[in-house]
């Protein structure tokens, strides 16, 4: 599909519940694009990826022994 900036804003007024020229004239671009950041942070998909990321960085200040211990956790979460 073409012009998703387009789909969105329309979409987004639907959701606010205000007329599209409503909507573009409060809002500049700056605004819409952090609802667009926002609603990206809410899919199940963003969530697991950033949840991925706090694991690495967390295992990046682990001991050796740590480490270990949440690798073997982890795998027996993967079995059991």
């Amino acid at each position: 599909m073409q012009r998703p900036w387009r789909r969105y804003c329309i979409a987004l007024s639907l959701r606010l519940h205000i007329p599209i020229n409503d909507l573009l004239n409060r809002l500049d671009a700056a605004d819409i694009a952090e609802y667009i950041a926002y609603d990206l942070t809410q899919s199940e998909e963003w969530q697991a990826k950033w949840e991925r990321q706090q694991q690495l960085e967390a295992s990046r200040n682990m001991t050796p022994e740590q480490f270990k211990a949440a690798f073997m956790e982890g795998l027996g979460a993967a079995h059991g």
